[in-house]
């Protein structure tokens, strides 16, 4: 099944990178397939936004680095399992005006662990009934019948 969240983060006036503005995600176990993010008009440039997973930049995909820009929306593939809680957003705003982001969050479910394998094994057309053979010799010859 698949899943969208939307959410914002707001950062006020005169926030820094080196101390961003946090808001947690309420995001469950699932895969990540995608993140929206939506910067209106009027950033300028002057704010950033990115998704971390503990300390890790998980959006975008490099240390120390931000999403940045005026009127953007673009959407980020991801493709990744994270457990409930994982996430979270941080935001700057160098500019004198409150501003706000918007991320819209695409979730599916995984396989449920037990039934990732090789399928069950199936009986051979014509042998159901037959039971199975009791030696190799046998066995070839229910097979070329």
């Amino acid at each position: 099944m698949k899943r969208h969240y939307a959410t914002s983060v707001t950062s006020p006036a005169g926030t820094l990178a080196a101390a961003p503005t946090v808001a947690s995600l309420a995001l469950e176990a699932a895969t990540l397939e995608s993140v929206q993010v939506i910067i209106p008009p009027g950033h300028s440039a002057l704010t950033g936004v990115r998704v971390v997973r503990q300390d890790v930049t998980i959006l975008p995909w490099s240390p120390g680095t931000w999403l940045s820009g005026d009127s953007e929306n673009e959407v980020w593939e991801i493709g990744s399992y994270f457990d409930a809680g994982d996430l979270h957003m941080e935001a700057y705003n160098t500019d004198i005006f409150d501003h706000t982001f918007y991320l819209r969050f695409n979730l599916a479910d995984d396989a449920p662990r037990a039934l990732i394998g090789p399928p069950a094994p199936q009986p051979l057309p014509g042998l159901e009934s037959s039971g199975p053979p009791t030696d190799a010799l046998s066995a070839a010859a229910l097979l070329s019948r």
